[in-house]
Protein backbone atom coordinates (compact mmCIF):
# COMPACT_ATOMS: atom_id res chain seq x y z
CA UNK A 1 0.00 0.00 0.00
CA UNK A 2 1.23 3.59 -1.02
CA UNK A 3 1.70 6.46 1.54
CA UNK A 4 -0.93 8.36 2.11
CA UNK A 5 0.34 11.96 1.21
CA UNK A 6 2.97 12.98 0.05
CA UNK A 7 3.32 16.37 0.97
CA UNK A 8 6.15 17.67 2.99
CA UNK A 9 5.59 17.21 6.26
CA UNK A 10 1.95 16.34 6.64
CA UNK A 11 2.46 12.80 7.19
CA UNK A 12 4.17 13.88 10.43
CA UNK A 13 1.19 16.65 11.37
CA UNK A 14 -1.33 13.71 10.75
CA UNK A 15 0.32 11.41 12.90
CA UNK A 16 1.19 13.46 15.94
CA UNK A 17 -3.09 14.57 16.13
CA UNK A 18 -3.78 11.01 15.64
CA UNK A 19 -1.09 9.50 18.12
CA UNK A 20 -2.21 12.44 20.58
CA UNK A 21 -5.86 11.23 19.88
CA UNK A 22 -4.37 7.72 20.40
CA UNK A 23 -2.65 8.55 23.27
CA UNK A 24 -6.15 9.79 25.28
CA UNK A 25 -7.83 7.00 24.28
CA UNK A 26 -4.87 5.52 26.38
CA UNK A 27 -5.24 6.89 29.06
CA UNK A 28 -9.00 6.00 29.35
CA UNK A 29 -8.44 2.31 28.81
CA UNK A 30 -5.54 2.11 30.90
CA UNK A 31 -8.10 3.89 33.90
CA UNK A 32 -10.74 2.03 33.51
CA UNK A 33 -9.92 -1.32 32.12
CA UNK A 34 -9.17 -2.98 35.42
CA UNK A 35 -12.70 -1.58 36.80
CA UNK A 36 -15.70 -3.69 36.40
CA UNK A 37 -17.19 -1.52 33.92
CA UNK A 38 -18.95 -2.87 30.76
CA UNK A 39 -16.54 -2.64 27.92
CA UNK A 40 -19.06 -0.01 26.60
CA UNK A 41 -18.19 2.41 29.43
CA UNK A 42 -14.80 1.59 29.43
CA UNK A 43 -14.44 3.05 26.29
CA UNK A 44 -16.31 5.98 27.07
CA UNK A 45 -19.70 4.71 24.62
CA UNK A 46 -21.98 4.96 27.94
CA UNK A 47 -20.27 7.17 30.34
CA UNK A 48 -18.74 10.99 30.19
CA UNK A 49 -15.46 11.16 31.59
CA UNK A 50 -15.56 12.84 34.69
CA UNK A 51 -12.87 14.38 37.52
CA UNK A 52 -11.82 11.29 39.79
CA UNK A 53 -11.83 13.59 42.59
CA UNK A 54 -15.42 16.12 42.59
CA UNK A 55 -16.72 13.82 39.71
CA UNK A 56 -17.65 16.70 37.85
CA UNK A 57 -18.04 15.93 33.99
CA UNK A 58 -15.10 16.70 31.81
CA UNK A 59 -15.95 19.14 28.62
CA UNK A 60 -14.31 19.96 25.26
CA UNK A 61 -11.44 22.29 27.32
CA UNK A 62 -10.27 19.10 29.82
CA UNK A 63 -10.14 16.26 26.89
CA UNK A 64 -7.27 18.25 24.32
CA UNK A 65 -4.70 15.42 24.45
CA UNK A 66 -1.64 16.85 25.74
CA UNK A 67 -2.20 20.57 25.33
CA UNK A 68 -5.24 20.19 28.20
CA UNK A 69 -2.73 18.93 31.01
CA UNK A 70 -0.83 21.75 30.01
CA UNK A 71 -2.76 24.53 29.91
CA UNK A 72 -4.91 23.77 33.27
CA UNK A 73 -1.84 22.36 34.88
CA UNK A 74 -2.13 19.37 35.60
CA UNK A 75 -5.03 20.10 37.58
CA UNK A 76 -9.03 19.92 37.31
CA UNK A 77 -10.73 22.86 36.24
CA UNK A 78 -13.56 22.56 38.53
CA UNK A 79 -12.05 21.23 42.17
CA UNK A 80 -7.98 22.03 41.34
CA UNK A 81 -7.09 18.79 42.47
CA UNK A 82 -3.79 17.72 41.15
CA UNK A 83 -4.40 15.25 37.82
CA UNK A 84 -1.47 12.86 37.64
CA UNK A 85 1.05 13.56 34.94
CA UNK A 86 0.67 9.67 33.99
CA UNK A 87 -2.00 11.27 31.77
CA UNK A 88 0.57 13.31 29.87
CA UNK A 89 3.68 10.38 29.73
CA UNK A 90 1.02 8.26 28.40
CA UNK A 91 -0.26 10.66 25.82
CA UNK A 92 3.67 11.72 24.61
CA UNK A 93 4.59 8.14 24.63
CA UNK A 94 1.85 7.10 21.79
CA UNK A 95 2.75 10.15 20.05
CA UNK A 96 6.22 9.21 20.07
CA UNK A 97 5.60 5.13 19.51
CA UNK A 98 3.43 6.21 16.35
CA UNK A 99 6.21 8.34 14.87
CA UNK A 100 8.50 5.86 15.42
CA UNK A 101 5.54 3.45 13.34
CA UNK A 102 5.67 6.35 10.58
CA UNK A 103 9.58 6.84 10.69
CA UNK A 104 10.23 2.77 9.61
CA UNK A 105 7.25 2.28 7.85
CA UNK A 106 5.75 5.64 6.35
CA UNK A 107 1.67 6.46 6.60
CA UNK A 108 -0.09 3.61 4.69
CA UNK A 109 -3.30 1.52 5.64
CA UNK A 110 -0.94 -0.97 7.52
CA UNK A 111 1.21 1.32 9.28
CA UNK A 112 -1.88 2.73 10.26
CA UNK A 113 -3.26 0.05 12.24
CA UNK A 114 0.20 -0.71 14.11
CA UNK A 115 -0.73 3.06 15.01
CA UNK A 116 -4.31 2.01 16.29
CA UNK A 117 -2.80 -0.85 18.57
CA UNK A 118 -0.48 1.38 20.13
CA UNK A 119 -3.01 2.47 22.73
CA UNK A 120 -4.10 -1.06 23.64
CA UNK A 121 -0.37 -1.68 24.23
CA UNK A 122 0.25 1.07 26.26
CA UNK A 123 -3.29 0.35 28.31
CA UNK A 124 -2.12 -3.18 28.54
CA UNK A 125 1.63 -1.79 30.26
CA UNK A 126 0.05 0.46 32.58
CA UNK A 127 -2.40 -1.93 33.57
CA UNK A 128 0.07 -4.37 34.07
CA UNK A 129 2.24 -2.18 36.37
CA UNK A 130 -0.40 -1.13 38.45
CA UNK A 131 -2.56 -4.42 39.12
CA UNK A 132 -0.30 -7.30 37.25
CA UNK A 133 -3.21 -8.33 34.96
CA UNK A 134 -3.35 -8.37 31.11
CA UNK A 135 -7.33 -7.53 30.56
CA UNK A 136 -8.65 -10.04 27.97
CA UNK A 137 -10.56 -7.59 26.46
CA UNK A 138 -7.68 -5.32 25.46
CA UNK A 139 -5.62 -8.43 24.32
CA UNK A 140 -8.90 -9.22 22.00
CA UNK A 141 -8.25 -5.90 20.86
CA UNK A 142 -4.67 -5.93 20.38
CA UNK A 143 -5.69 -9.90 18.37
CA UNK A 144 -8.25 -8.60 16.59
CA UNK A 145 -6.30 -5.44 14.59
CA UNK A 146 -3.61 -8.49 13.67
CA UNK A 147 -6.11 -10.18 11.95
CA UNK A 148 -7.47 -6.94 9.99
CA UNK A 149 -4.09 -6.02 9.22
CA UNK A 150 -3.08 -9.75 8.13
CA UNK A 151 -6.46 -9.73 6.37
CA UNK A 152 -5.44 -6.62 4.14
CA UNK A 153 -3.80 -8.64 1.61
CA UNK A 154 -7.17 -11.04 1.28
CA UNK A 155 -4.89 -13.97 1.41
CA UNK A 156 -6.55 -16.71 2.94
CA UNK A 157 -3.30 -18.42 3.49
CA UNK A 158 -1.78 -15.25 5.26
CA UNK A 159 -4.92 -15.40 7.31
CA UNK A 160 -4.13 -18.96 8.51
CA UNK A 161 -0.51 -18.30 8.58
CA UNK A 162 -0.90 -15.81 11.21
CA UNK A 163 -3.70 -17.99 13.39
CA UNK A 164 -0.97 -20.26 13.31
CA UNK A 165 1.41 -18.57 14.31
CA UNK A 166 -1.08 -16.64 17.65
CA UNK A 167 -1.36 -21.20 18.43
CA UNK A 168 2.04 -21.70 18.12
CA UNK A 169 3.38 -18.60 20.22
CA UNK A 170 0.63 -19.27 23.22
CA UNK A 171 1.23 -22.78 23.25
CA UNK A 172 5.03 -22.19 23.57
CA UNK A 173 4.93 -19.56 26.09
CA UNK A 174 2.67 -22.02 28.05
CA UNK A 175 4.91 -25.09 28.08
CA UNK A 176 7.85 -22.82 29.02
CA UNK A 177 5.60 -21.11 31.78
CA UNK A 178 4.80 -24.64 33.31
CA UNK A 179 8.27 -26.13 32.71
CA UNK A 180 9.52 -23.26 34.54
CA UNK A 181 6.62 -23.71 37.49
CA UNK A 182 7.49 -27.35 37.96
CA UNK A 183 11.08 -26.60 38.17
CA UNK A 184 11.51 -23.46 40.30
CA UNK A 185 7.92 -24.65 42.78
CA UNK A 186 6.29 -21.65 42.08
CA UNK A 187 4.65 -19.60 39.30
CA UNK A 188 5.73 -17.62 36.62
CA UNK A 189 4.16 -16.66 34.53
CA UNK A 190 0.27 -15.60 34.15
CA UNK A 191 -2.13 -17.04 31.73
CA UNK A 192 -2.80 -13.21 30.71
CA UNK A 193 0.80 -13.39 29.39
CA UNK A 194 0.18 -16.13 27.55
CA UNK A 195 -2.99 -14.97 25.64
CA UNK A 196 -1.22 -11.75 25.01
CA UNK A 197 2.40 -13.95 23.53
CA UNK A 198 -0.18 -15.67 20.91
CA UNK A 199 -1.84 -12.40 20.63
CA UNK A 200 1.34 -11.03 19.03
CA UNK A 201 2.29 -14.38 17.47
CA UNK A 202 -0.83 -12.80 14.91
CA UNK A 203 1.09 -9.52 14.31
CA UNK A 204 4.41 -11.14 14.27
CA UNK A 205 4.37 -14.63 12.09
CA UNK A 206 6.12 -17.21 13.16
CA UNK A 207 9.70 -15.92 11.16
CA UNK A 208 9.68 -13.66 14.33
CA UNK A 209 9.48 -16.12 16.91
CA UNK A 210 13.27 -16.53 18.21
CA UNK A 211 13.99 -12.70 18.01
CA UNK A 212 10.49 -12.46 20.01
CA UNK A 213 11.89 -14.70 22.74
CA UNK A 214 15.01 -13.89 22.96
CA UNK A 215 14.43 -10.08 22.85
CA UNK A 216 11.20 -10.75 25.60
CA UNK A 217 14.11 -12.46 27.56
CA UNK A 218 16.47 -9.96 27.83
CA UNK A 219 13.85 -6.83 28.16
CA UNK A 220 11.95 -9.24 30.84
CA UNK A 221 15.57 -10.26 32.72
CA UNK A 222 16.59 -5.83 33.10
CA UNK A 223 12.88 -5.19 33.82
CA UNK A 224 12.92 -7.63 36.84
CA UNK A 225 16.25 -6.48 38.39
CA UNK A 226 14.53 -2.64 37.91
CA UNK A 227 11.73 -3.89 39.81
CA UNK A 228 13.05 -5.87 42.77
CA UNK A 229 15.56 -2.70 43.22
CA UNK A 230 13.02 -0.38 43.11
CA UNK A 231 10.08 -2.22 44.69
CA UNK A 232 11.61 -4.78 46.57
CA UNK A 233 10.02 -7.43 45.35
CA UNK A 234 10.41 -11.03 43.61
CA UNK A 235 7.60 -10.89 41.64
CA UNK A 236 7.11 -8.71 38.55
CA UNK A 237 4.85 -8.38 35.86
CA UNK A 238 6.49 -10.22 32.56
CA UNK A 239 3.68 -8.16 30.68
CA UNK A 240 5.50 -5.01 29.76
CA UNK A 241 8.58 -6.82 28.65
CA UNK A 242 6.53 -8.57 26.04
CA UNK A 243 5.06 -5.18 25.07
CA UNK A 244 8.10 -3.90 24.67
CA UNK A 245 9.43 -6.55 22.96
CA UNK A 246 6.74 -6.22 20.67
CA UNK A 247 6.92 -3.05 19.62
CA UNK A 248 10.61 -2.55 18.84
CA UNK A 249 9.78 -5.60 16.21
CA UNK A 250 7.20 -3.61 14.81
CA UNK A 251 9.31 -1.17 13.97
CA UNK A 252 11.98 -3.83 12.87
CA UNK A 253 10.22 -6.42 11.47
Amino acid sequence: MGALSTLPYFDAIITVVLGAVLGSFATALAHRSASEESWGKQIGLRARSRCTSCAAPLGLIDLIPILSWLFLRGSCRVCDAKISVTYLLIELAAVAMCLGVLALHGLSVSSVLMMCAVPFLLALFVVDLRHMILPDVLVACFAVLGLISVGLSLNITATLYALGAGAVYGALLWSFGWITAKALRKESLGFGDVKYFAASGIWLGFSALGIYMILSGVIGVIFAVMWKLLKKNEYFPFGPALICATYILFLIN
